[in-house]
């Protein structure tokens, strides 16, 4: 059934930010090389280039910054980590991750680790429902989810389209895709000045002038998603999977896709013949107002639909879950709010 998306709170971030010149960010290929000039310079390893283009933001010249995964195309649910992948997020001095069920590999190789020193993305949404019942979740919520993952790794093993494509996200808790959340990213921004700043204090207003200019990026693609609210306000969209509830909830959009079509997809669980229908109908129908296609998730099902919405006149966007190549996060985001903002009609 169609449903209006929640709006979750979120923490208010702290820290001095400093007003002086915003440094600029670093492209993509800085996020996978080494940029320290210093040989026993700070670590960041990340568990996507996402995570990555943040850290290179925000550390810029001051840090060596290694994404796990950064393959375009590359689908990070089914992501099977080395044991080199392992050894680099443990001996890294600060890791980033999304949490949440999305990134399994990189939580349980930090399971065992100090969790000071780990940015749990997903631990920065708050709402109404909490995975573990409390107001609220820090990064000691990483060891619970790799119990998380232990307890349920053969779930879902059917379907062969999308063999080794599961989540394991906790039933009715938010969505884990908080990439797409440009608040959570601002406050892994946030968190990341922090921790940069107590291992390097000598370069602590570097730090906070690059998360200014990282929030003032995060201003621009959420004035993108206002003019959505403003000019098509709950704008109807279907989606093939989950992936981005959070930046479409920023512009008060309604989801009309059919109960239980993009959980199966995302799950790699079978689509019934009702959902199929159901979906075609809601294509045909011109009952959304923009189709969001997830590339790097695209099986038979989805892109039958895509084509569907393409021949019916419903504008589709396209969505990937890791960094094109040669764009930083805040450009990424906002090519996806301004496409969002096109295929809409919004001035």
């Amino acid at each position: 059934m169609p449903g209006h998306l929640p709006r979750f709170r979120r923490r208010l971030t702290t820290g001095l930010l400093a007003l002086t010149t915003a440094v600029g960010m670093g492209g993509l290929t800085a996020c996978d090389s080494a940029s320290s000039t210093e040989p026993d310079g700070i670590s960041i390893v990340a568990s996507t280039n996402v995570y990555g283009s943040i850290a290179q933001a925000i550390a810029g010249e001051h840090a060596t910054i290694h994404s796990i995964i950064k393959d375009p195309s590359a689908d990070p649910h089914s992501y099977e980590a080395s044991p080199t992948d392992i050894a680099t997020l443990k001996d890294a001095d600060i890791a980033i991750v999304n949490g949440g069920g999305y990134d399994e590999f990189a939580v349980k190789a930090l399971a065992d680790q100090d969790q000071k020193k780990i940015i749990n993305a997903y631990s920065f949404l708050e709402g109404d429902i909490k995975v573990d019942g409390e107001p609220d979740r820090d990064n000691e919520l990483i060891e619970n989810e790799a119990d998380h993952v232990e307890q349920h790794a053969d779930e879902h093993s059917h379907g062969d389209e999308h063999a080794g494509h599961h989540h394991h996200h906790v039933p009715g808790a938010p969505n884990e895709h908080v990439f797409y959340d440009v608040d959570v990213a601002k406050d892994v921004a946030s968190d990341l000045t922090q921790k940069l700043s107590e291992l390097d204090p000598a370069n602590q207003t570097t730090y906070q002038d690059n998360e200014e200019h990282f929030a003032q990026r995060i201003g621009e693609v959420k004035a993108v998603l206002e003019k959505i609210e403003k000019q098509r306000n709950h704008a109807r969209f279907l989606q093939t999977e989950p992936l981005a509830t959070h930046l479409v909830d920023l512009a008060d959009m309604l989801d009309v896709t059919p109960h239980g079509f993009a959980e199966a997809i995302e799950e790699g669980a079978d689509v019934s013949s009702l959902q199929v229908a159901e979906m075609r109908d809601a294509i045909t129908g011109k009952k959304a107002d923009v189709f969001l296609f997830n590339t790097q998730n695209a099986n038979s099902t989805t892109q039958e639909m895509r084509k569907l919405a393409e021949k019916s006149g419903v504008p589709v966007v396209d969505l990937t879950e890791t960094l094109p190549e040669k764009k930083d996060y805040t450009t990424w985001m906002l090519d996806n709010a301004e496409a969002l903002a096109t295929a809409l009609d919004v001035k």
